[in-house]
């Protein structure tokens, strides 16, 4: 990391510039006038942490410490056939689908007359919707003084706020956010087992009721219990009964990540869906939290917010409401007991809810699908063997449902060959009752696959971040773009990846899935595939 001048009074934060080495001296210049003007400067990321995992690092540097980032490119540049700055680009993007209405968190920079790279960000929209700086030819100075003013901005400077430079002005919209925000996922088919659960969570929700926060939590820490199918589906449920006029938000906190969503970047998040603009974010996260609670507070027809996959109380304490009718609902393997709020535990399911799931989940395909109900003692050991466990049960139903012919019976003996091999697997997270048995469930699904599918679901834990798009995953794989859908839609139909609600087009991997995917790396060959594919997704744009 290079020294840094002295930041200005009122400058917070750092401007992160991630570029390649051919582009050095460009970066050398640019980062002499930012630091000119008091803004501190991080760079270099690839020589900071030698023979650490520099891919944990560049996103805990981007997600904790850059409040600007500077995406810089040439046409030298682009020919380069490796490189660093793929990967930090990826974390950005990441963190750009958090700040929807806030583009110039990221501002590209090109040194000549180059090709922004057509990298999609989510919503429909790709790196050259952004308005981008060029620091090139007579404007160079110009240039550069307005990029100041800008960064200045977002890390909280001194810089006069009344307008943003023309040039790198957010495109006008017609309202920030909707007056009533409806951000819930798509109500889940074939839910069932659950129906004492969700009578109580949405009893809770009441608007009015007692203003308390609920915590849907599982039982050890289980993942793959269903609290967030289940946070959803009171969601709706309670929607559907006229409640939360003023709107539904859900963020997925990401708790058990490398990188888990800060509580600032939650606030970003959920300010924006409230309509609020970027330039009255104050820059702390406790005065943010303030602004938040101040926002819901005078907004008079009731808000939910679910904040999915929290892994503390402290990622979740700065999104609760002050007061008034508002409800947060949060999912966590943990039971966030000091919070104040009420608290759900969630289980595994019972025999009869076990084989009531199966049954709904083979007939959503196939309405007249009887498999499950008339043979009742074999869809019991299924069960019984799935250890009652939503996530194993889907996956058995999956099979149920691409394969006709295979009876409930023939799917439980199988599965019982496998939790025999496979009874010594534990995962490093989740651990509870029927891991080894989901295990199984996954091991059975995989061996299912097809050859294209398999090898896919063998390389997509290679993806560092939460999700990956379909162009991506043709890249990953070294497949065609069409065969790379192809692939995802039959890892899809068999549950094993799914579609991220960050945006359309992008998939990904329940986290119990992803360490069983990564477990099947271990041999020397599909590790080296491995390497191999992570070069490709480094190299890609």
């Amino acid at each position: 990391m290079s020294s840094s001048a002295a930041p200005a009074p009122g400058v917070a934060g750092r401007a992160f510039i991630s570029y390649v080495r051919e582009d050095s001296a460009h970066v050398d210049r640019l980062q002499r006038i930012l630091e000119d003007a008091g803004i501190r400067v991080w760079r270099d990321t690839a020589d900071l942490w030698p023979g650490q995992d520099w891919r944990m690092r560049i996103r805990g540097a981007i997600t904790r410490d850059a409040l600007a980032f500077l995406a810089c490119f040439s046409q030298a540049s682009s020919v380069r056939t490796q490189s660093y700055q793929n990967e930090e680009l990826n974390v950005a993007i990441e963190q750009l689908r958090l700040r929807p209405h806030d583009v110039t968190w990221l501002i590209p920079i090109r040194f000549d007359d180059c090709q922004i790279p057509d990298r999609d960000i989510g919503g429909g929209r790709t790196l050259r919707y952004l308005h981008y700086t060029d620091l090139f030819g007579d404007d160079y100075h110009q240039s550069a003084e307005r990029l100041v003013h800008v960064v200045r901005q977002l890390l909280g400077g001194t810089a006069e706020t009344g307008g943003r430079p023309a040039s790198l002005a957010l495109p006008d919209r017609a309202s920030a956010a909707p007056d009533a925000p409806d951000q819930l996922p798509l109500s889940i088919s074939g839910f069932a087992g659950r129906d004492d659960d969700l009578t109580n969570l949405v009893r809770l929700l009441d608007p009015g009721a007692a203003g308390d926060a609920v915590v849907v939590s599982a039982v050890a820490g289980l993942a793959g219990v269903g609290k967030t199918t289940l946070a959803v589906q009171a969601g709706h449920a309670a929607r559907q009964r006229g409640w939360f006029e003023g709107g539904a938000l859900f963020i997925d906190l990401r708790g058990y990540d490398a990188a888990p969503v800060e509580p600032g970047q939650a606030l970003d998040a959920l300010l924006r869906a409230l309509g609020v603009p970027a330039e009255r974010f104050p820059p702390g996260e406790n005065d943010r939290s303030a602004l938040y609670r101040s926002v819901l507070t005078e907004r008079s027809a009731p808000v939910l917010v679910i904040a999915d996959n929290a892994s503390s109380e402290a990622q979740v304490r700065p999104l609760l409401p002050g007061s008034g009718p508002h409800k947060v609902l949060v999912t966590s393997r943990h039971t966030l007991a000091g919070i104040g709020a009420r608290l759900v535990e969630v289980g595994v399911l019972g025999d009869d809810a076990s084989v009531e799931l199966l049954d709904a989940a083979v007939r959503t395909a196939r309405p007249d699908d009887e498999r499950i109900s008339v043979d009742q003692d074999a869809a019991r050991r299924l069960s019984a063997l799935c250890g009652g466990l939503p996530l194993a049960l889907q996956i058995m139903a999956a099979l149920l449902t691409a394969d006709t012919t295979l009876s409930a019976i023939e799917l439980a003996n199988k599965l019982a060959v496998e939790v025999e091999r496979l009874e010594q697997l534990r995962y490093t997270e989740g651990i509870g009752p029927g891991v080894a048995s989901v295990a199984a469930a996954f091991e059975l699904s995989y061996q299912r696959l097809d050859e294209v599918p398999a090898r896919l679901f063998r390389l997509l834990p290679v993806n560092p971040g939460p999700d990956i798009s379909t162009a991506a995953t043709a890249i990953l794989a070294d497949l065609p773009f069409n065969k790379a859908r192809q692939a995802l839609a039959s890892l899809a139909q068999a549950h094993t990846v799914e579609p991220a609600a960050s945006a359309a087009g992008r998939w990904r991997m329940h986290d119990l899935m992803r360490l069983y995917a990564r477990q099947l790396q271990g041999d020397t060959a599909l590790a080296n595939e491995g390497e191999q594919a992570r070069d490709r997704l480094l190299d890609y744009r």
